[in-house]
C-alpha cells in the first residue's frame, strides 16, 4: 500500500515538474519570439531611415547638379519598421517667390514622360513647363525664340528665362556683358555630346547663384562642383566625376538662367550671340514700384 503511494506521489511529482517546465518553455519562446520581432523592427526601422536619408541626401545633390532654378524643399517623412516615406515641394525662384510648386515623392525622381505641343515648348505630365537649351555646336530643326512674346507681356509679369549662346564663353565673359543683377544660373559647357534635340532643366548641369531659400550664395561655383563631386562619388557615377574634372579646367558657360520684367529680359538678350530664348515660370507682380 505504501509503495503504492509512493509511486502515486512520484508521478504527481513528475506532472507537476511537466507542466512547470512546458510552461518555462513556452514562457522563454514567447519572450525569443517578442524578442526577435522588436530587435527586427528596429532594425528595420533603421534600415528604412538610413535609406530614405540616403535618397533624399541624392535628391538635394541633383537639385544642386541639374535643373538651374529649380529648388528642392523640406522634407516631410514618415519612417516605419515595414517602409519609409518621404515627400518635398520642388519649385522655382520668380522675383523671391515659389513658383509652379509640385510635390515629389521618394525616391525622388523626377516625372520622365512629358507633352510637347511644338517642336520649341515642352511641359512635364503634372504642368510645369520645362526650360530649353540649345548646344551651340548642334543643328536643330528650329530654336525657341520666346524674346518676342515678352515685347507683349505687361510690365507686372516677372519671367524666368532661358538663354542659349552661340558660343562657350569664360564667367567672366559674361558678367563683363550681362545684366548681373537678373542672371540666376550659368548653365556649364560641359562638352557632352548631344542629339538635335533641345535639353531640358532636368538633365542640363548648371550652377545656381541663389540658395533655396533666395539667398545670393558666397562662393556658388565651389557649392556647384563640392555637390556634383559628392553625386558623384555617392552615385558611383564616373561620367559625372570626369566631366566635373574637365570642367574645372576652363569654366566655360553656353547659357544662363535670367529672371526679371519683359522688358528687362528682352533688353538682357539682344546681343547677337544670343541663339535661343525659352520662356520658364513667371508670375504677376503686384509691387508700389512697377510702372
Amino acid at each position: 500500500m505504501k509503495e503504492r503511494e509512493t509511486f502515486e506521489l512520484d508521478t504527481t511529482i513528475i506532472k507537476k515538474a511537466r507542466q512547470k517546465s512546458y510552461r518555462r518553455m513556452i514562457w522563454t519562446s514567447a519572450v525569443v519570439v517578442v524578442t526577435s520581432l522588436v530587435t527586427c523592427s528596429i532594425l528595420a526601422w533603421q534600415w528604412n531611415s538610413w535609406r530614405l536619408d540616403q535618397q533624399m541626401i541624392q535628391a538635394e545633390l541633383e537639385y544642386d547638379v541639374y535643373g538651374m532654378n529649380r529648388y528642392i524643399g523640406n522634407f516631410e517623412e514618415s519612417v516605419r519598421p515595414w517602409g519609409a516615406t518621404a515627400q518635398a515641394p520642388t519649385y522655382s525662384l520668380v522675383a523671391g517667390h515659389p513658383v509652379d510648386v509640385t510635390m515629389l515623392q521618394a525616391p525622388f525622381n523626377a516625372p520622365r514622360a512629358y507633352i510637347e505641343p511644338n517642336d520649341t515648348t515642352r511641359y512635364l505630365q503634372n504642368g510645369h513647363k520645362l526650360k530649353l537649351w540649345y548646344a551651340p555646336e548642334v543643328t536643330y530643326a528650329k530654336l525657341a525664340n520666346d524674346r518676342e512674346i515678352l515685347r507683349n507681356m505687361p510690365a507686372t509679369k516677372r519671367v524666368e528665362l532661358a538663354v542659349s549662346f552661340d558660343r562657350s564663353f569664360t564667367i567672366e565673359e559674361w558678367k563683363k556683358v550681362a545684366h548681373n543683377d537678373i542672371t540666376m544660373a550659368y548653365w556649364i559647357d560641359d562638352e557632352q555630346p548631344v542629339d538635335d534635340q533641345p535639353i531640358d532643366e532636368r538633365f542640363a548641369m548648371g550652377i545656381s547663384l541663389q540658395d533655396e531659400g533666395g539667398d545670393w550664395l558666397e562662393n556658388p561655383v565651389a557649392h556647384f562642383v563640392e555637390s556634383a563631386e559628392r553625386l558623384a562619388k555617392d552615385t558611383r557615377d564616373k561620367q559625372l566625376q570626369a566631366t566635373i574634372t574637365k570642367w574645372q579646367a576652363h569654366q566655360k558657360i553656353r547659357g544662363v538662367v535670367l529672371v526679371g520684367s519683359p522688358q528687362q529680359l528682352y533688353e538682357a538678350t539682344s546681343a547677337p550671340f544670343i541663339r535661343a530664348t525659352s520662356i520658364g515660370t513667371m508670375i504677376d507682380y503686384y509691387e508700389e514700384d512697377v510702372q
